[in-house]
């Protein structure tokens, strides 16, 4: 097991309230923030749930057991592990240690031009284990470090520098999923850039028509790219199918739409890209583990405990 890891001196470590409706969390920000930290030194267990925010672990101190898509991960001390928003997860604490905490949310750097990318790798749980020889781990645990660093300082503008770390990390994210893609690691760098440029009008493209029958075969058009090559790619830049990123898109637009009240079920599949309700609500319980009308109620109850 690593050596413990000692956090930067603070004047006191962020108090962390749970709202837990169901299986779903709200995060309870702080005050003009998009962005959490928490010290857990509990020992409670968390049973199976979801938020809307993207969640870094890091054990700073002993060891912590996360399960996420079905997937057990024992985490020691220095691993990272980042659970995309929406994703299903529980956790379970020993009886003693530390982890440090981050959920933060990534609608402030939606404008930005690779945003699709990004979606597109933190899609899936991440696990990093403790390796100081490696490049990438030890870029993701100096921004967890100084996230901390800044949001414990108190100065102004805190936020502004936490983001910067925060992209700094899905940078380097970014740029490790190209090395490891093994097609676009052969190309030359202006070759990749090109292909980089096509994948992002194919997900500007799909942001924009995703409501609309969309194919295989039409996408890769818009890419200039056969069915095949276009399909292989895809999944080798992605790590999922064409038809599964899609889905995923749809049901994303569908918790926007049945977070805001007064949205009939039918109005919410039909505007999210699904042409049948049978199948919208088969493939929102596969991938939420609820209903949608469940999930109303979640964010009705969500709703009225913030308005009390």
């Amino acid at each position: 097991m690593s050596d413990i890891i000692h956090l930067p001196q603070s004047h006191s470590d962020s108090a962390f309230k749970r709202i837990v409706e169901g299986t779903q969390e709200k995060v309870s920000y702080p005050k003009d923030s998009s962005v959490l930290l928490w010290v857990n030194r509990e020992s409670e267990d968390y049973a199976e749930h979801w938020h809307n925010a993207v969640e870094i672990i890091m054990p700073v101190d002993g060891s912590y057991h996360v399960t996420a898509r079905r997937h057990p991960y024992l985490l020691n001390t220095g691993d990272i592990l980042i659970i995309p928003a929406g994703e299903l997860h529980s956790l379970a604490a020993p009886s003693e240690g530390v982890r440090l905490i981050i959920l933060f949310e990534l609608s402030p750097l939606s404008e930005m031009h690779n945003f699709p990318n990004l979606l597109l790798l933190l899609s899936f749980p991440l696990f990093f284990a403790a390796c100081e020889e490696d490049t990438l781990y030890i870029t993701l645990k100096n921004q967890m470090l100084a996230i901390y660093s800044e949001y414990t300082s108190g100065n102004a503008f805190s936020e502004f520098k936490i983001y910067a770390s925060i992209l700094e990390l899905c940078a380097e994210l970014g740029r490790k999923n190209i090395k490891n893609n093994t097609e676009l690691s052969m190309l030359s760098a202006y070759k990749q850039l090109e292909y980089i440029n096509k994948f992002n009008t194919v997900f500007q493209y799909i942001n924009t028509h995703y409501m609309e029958p969309l194919t295989l075969e039409h996408v890769a058009d818009v890419a200039c790219f056969s069915k095949y090559h276009f399909s292989r790619l895809f999944k080798q830049y992605t790590g999922s199918t064409f038809y599964d990123y899609l889905t995923l898109r749809r049901i994303r637009r569908a918790e926007e739409l049945l977070s805001a009240s007064g949205y009939p079920i039918i109005d919410v599949a039909l505007a999210s890209g699904f042409s049948s309700i049978a199948t919208f609500n088969r493939t929102f319980k596969k991938l939420k583990k609820c209903t949608p009308t469940e999930y109303c109620a979640l964010c009705r109850s969500d709703n009225d405990t913030y308005e009390r």
